[in-house]
């Protein structure tokens, strides 16, 4: 009895380290997400370029502003499947801004974009999973929706066309 007693704990001990050992590894190494974190930085603050404002022509309809930020949002989010791909830069959101402020009385949604876009800017992407799908919702999305944030190595894969 003593025997079978002794079995099942050092059989749980080995489960229980092995777990431990197997999840400790299993992270990234710190430097690794610092990196991940440098080059999403260096990303958002990219200038503006010429290809920007050909991007986001000040004429932009609203059905081109909803897809300009939602391929933009894709940098940040999970979806199970993702159509368009923007990198998001602040010069970008900034371009969006003023397009937006601009048309304001045109756009059906631009406190939605101007919510989003102002939040962005400042460098919030605490709610780009919501955000996402705010504009997910407008197009009338049924596959892709938006289950949660990316960790900053899942969005440095992305950015690298890993994801």
């Amino acid at each position: 009895m003593q025997k079978k007693i002794l079995a099942i704990l050092c059989s749980a001990a080995v489960i229980v380290i092995t777990g431990f050992g197997i999840s400790y590894f299993m992270q990234p190494a710190e430097e690794e997400v610092d990196e991940a974190e440098e080059l999403i930085k260096t990303i958002f603050y990219t200038e503006i370029t010429d290809e920007d404002t050909t991007l986001f022509p000040l004429n932009m309809s609203e059905y081109q502003m909803q897809e300009s930020i939602h391929a933009m949002s894709h940098q940040k989010v999970k979806a199970n499947q993702k159509w368009g791909k923007i990198l998001l830069t602040q010069a970008r959101v900034k371009r969006l801004i003023e397009i937006t402020e601009t048309k304001k009385n045109e756009y059906t949604y631009s406190d939605i974009y101007l919510d989003i876009l102002y939040r962005w800017y400042e460098g919030d992407f605490s709610r780009a999973d919501k955000d996402h799908n705010a504009i997910w919702n407008l197009q009338s999305g049924s596959i892709g929706k938006a289950t949660g944030l990316l960790s900053p190595i899942e969005e440095k894969n992305y950015i690298n066309g890993e994801e």
